[in-house]
């Protein structure tokens, strides 16, 4: 609670006890005493604010107030009231439990930014804000489900600025006359809405932007061809639309520092007038329909830093140029040849994803180089050989995948060493619009709205293929080295990633027994050890394991008891566990003194013998049985040449038993047609 002495301030003409934990109604606590007040900041504490504001109704000298991270009171307003203050800066972002706006607000003229971003508030998008506030700078109304259309003010505003409107629920097309209304627009951000038609070329006509988001609605048709954009543009973010066609030269920009294009239909190849936009720092141009190489002409661009050319068709190699980037996305397209020579001087590669293409060869040495790698994704691909060693140089890797190639030899005990700390780098941050110098926290949201961009990976864990991205991708660390040729025994060094979230070595020729190091994994969701030739039993030790959510040892040839059904493996049914046929008890329908008189439990040790109801290892049978029968045909035939006798006796011996056969059929065959004429 906030202290009953602070309404003895009388005077008092700024308060800010912002990121706090008071508690308790404004209307009701000394703050509505303060008559005096000028600023008023109580952002992000745990206090009640109503949203009619009446208790602040004497308040003549107020300008600021900002209230961001508290919690909504909708609170009934019994009658209109006329405030005496006329607010200049006021900023309720994310705040709990608010439905609409105050309706003070049709009394305020004098606004200059408006932030009530965050909050889900319902019903038609308050157009009267610009007809009300001609001093208006910056509005955002982000994260609400406003509905409606985008209606333009009668009259231009040439003071707007900044307007955040993105994840609404607004519909219909962008008005034509949008530039001659907000002219000197720097900001118009309108991503995850429905908006829909083709951007009017007026949008291009506005000196003054410096970032464009139209992300994520229903826009659609080609990509403007006949406009030039703004020399003062930086940020244009078109992805998630329905944009068909080639990439117009008419994005060619030296000043363009981010273009995102991503989501669309668009076809075609890269231009290579796209090697001459010196200014960009990211380009993002993945599930589309590209196709053809990709050109060496981005090679050029040495400010670049971030490139996704995901989900599209190209083909051919991968250029060995890319000695800046820090963040490489080729994944999920038609490349192919060998990764020999590549990016040996890239020292700032944070994550490379090459999944799902058609690189052959072998893991080269020079993504050991890689200093600082967070992520490496090589899965599905036709990679062969052993998993090397230099790997493991890699002490900043969090997640690796190697799934689904043609991989041999054994797994590296010395992938314990990768590192699985967060890495906050794996964030990729944009460089600062400049025009952003103002540092008024009423705008926030506004300000930092292209500050980060929210990358995503996929990666196979419980089961599914999930994409991760944001917070989750930050603390994901796993290893996947399943669908390959792996073979020899689990490193028991592999119990020291203790902070390690996923293994999968499933569908390799893995044998040996399971680690009990394993137990030492405490923060592991996902151990898939399926489809190989294990032996022995399960450790039970592994019930120390508390994060568990997936366990898979089915298909191999473990014996012995399952753990008991205690913590996480009480959630675990006979899946798995299948394909063992020696294991016991629950969930299993097997018991276990049965199972062990057909068959010895291995003793603690791990050290076993096959008894005679053992496992039969068909690999060495086929070779035995190649070796033995060669050898015995050989043996015969030899014999035969050598002595004439055991010769004679052998050609007679197949000759009677040639005439016995051939009497035998004609004899029966005799029969059988007298019996059918007769």
């Amino acid at each position: 609670m906030l202290p009953s002495c602070l309404a003895n301030l009388t005077f008092l003409l700024s308060l800010d006890i912002s990121n706090n934990r008071f508690t308790g109604n404004i209307a009701s606590s000394p703050l509505s005493k303060l008559t005096s007040l000028v600023s008023l900041n109580i952002l992000n504490n745990n206090l009640e604010v109503p949203v009619s504001f009446e208790a602040f109704a004497n308040h003549s000298s107020l300008i600021e107030v900002y209230t961001d991270g508290n919690i909504g009171v909708p609170e009934t307003e019994s009658r209109a009231w006329v405030p005496m203050f006329q607010l200049e800066i006021f900023s309720m972002s994310n705040c709990t439990h608010l439905q609409t706006l105050p309706r003070f607000l049709h009394y305020q003229n004098r606004l200059t930014f408006l932030d009530f971003s965050l909050n889900h508030l319902r019903g038609s998008f308050p157009n009267w804000l610009f007809q009300n506030n001609t001093q208006l700078i910056g509005l955002s109304l982000g994260g609400n489900a406003f509905i409606g259309s985008f209606s333009l003010p009668l009259l231009a505003q040439p003071s707007v600025k900044y307007i955040g409107i993105s994840e609404n629920r607004l519909s219909g097309q962008l008005q034509a006359n949008i530039s001659s209304v907000f002219p000197n627009l720097v900001l118009l951000k309108m991503s995850g809405n429905c908006l829909e038609g083709q951007i009017p070329a007026s949008v291009w006509q506005m000196k003054g932007l410096e970032a464009l988001d139209l992300a994520n609605n229903h826009f659609s048709g080609e990509l403007p061809t006949e406009v030039v954009i703004p020399p003062s543009l930086q940020y244009l973010h078109l992805n998630g639309n329905n944009f068909t066609g080639e990439i117009p030269k008419s994005l060619s920009s030296t000043n363009l520092a981010v273009l995102e294009i991503s989501n669309n239909s668009l076809s075609g190849m890269i231009p290579e007038w796209m090697g001459q936009m010196s200014g960009l720092v990211l380009l993002a141009m993945s599930h589309n329909h590209l196709r053809g190489p990709i050109p060496v002409e981005l090679c050029n661009l040495d400010r670049l830093r971030f490139l996704d050319l995901s989900e599209n068709q190209f083909s051919g190699l991968i250029p060995s140029c890319f000695s800046h980037l820090e963040h490489l996305f080729l994944n999920k397209n038609h490349l192919s040849g060998n990764l020999t020579h590549g990016s040996t001087n890239n020292s700032a590669l944070l994550t490379l994803d090459l999944s799902d293409n058609n690189i052959v060869g072998s893991i080269p040495q020079w993504i050991g180089n890689l200093s600082v790698l967070n992520i490496l994704l090589l899965k599905n691909n036709k990679f062969e050989g052993d998993i090397p060693n230099h790997l493991c140089h890699l002490q900043r890797l969090r997640m690796l995948d190697l799934s689904h190639n043609q991989l041999t030899e054994s797994i590296p005990s010395c992938l314990s060493n990768i590192s699985q700390e967060v890495n906050s780098q794996q964030t990729f941050r944009l460089p600062a619009l400049e025009s952003f110098a103002f540092q008024s926290v009423a705008f926030t949201s506004v300000y930092t709205m292209f500050d980060a961009v929210r990358m995503k990976v996929e990666f196979t864990t419980k089961s599914s293929s999930l994409n991760y991205e944001g917070g989750p991708l930050l603390y994901m660390s796993g290893i996947d080295l399943s669908s390959n040729r792996l073979s020899g025994e689990v490193p028991i060094e592999l119990g020291n990633l203790s902070e390690i979230q996923v293994l999968n070595f499933s569908h390799n020729n893995l044998v040996g027994s399971i680690p009990k190091t394993f137990s030492n994994l405490h923060e592991i969701g996902c151990i898939d050890l399926s489809y190989n030739k294990l032996s022995g039993r399960i450790p039970h030790e592994l019930l120390e394991l508390h994060s568990l959510a997936v366990f898979s040892v089915a298909h191999n040839n473990l014996s012995g008891s399952v753990p008991e059904l205690k913590g996480q493996f009480s959630t675990f049914d006979e899946t798995s566990y299948e394909g063992n046929p020696f294991l016991c008890g629950p969930p299993l329908h097997i018991n276990c003194t049965n199972a062990q008189l057909k068959h010895p439990i291995q003793s603690n040790d791990g050290n076993e013998e096959e008894g005679e109801d053992g496992f039969i290892d068909m690999e060495i049978f086929y070779i035995s049985f190649s070796v033995a029968f060669p050898v015995f045909f050989i043996g015969v035939i030899t014999t035969l040449c050598v002595n004439s006798s055991w010769r004679y006796r052998w050609f007679h011996f197949v000759e009677n038993l040639v005439f016995s056969c051939y009497y035998f059929l004609v004899d029966r065959v005799t029969n059988i047609c007298s019996k059918v004429t007769s």
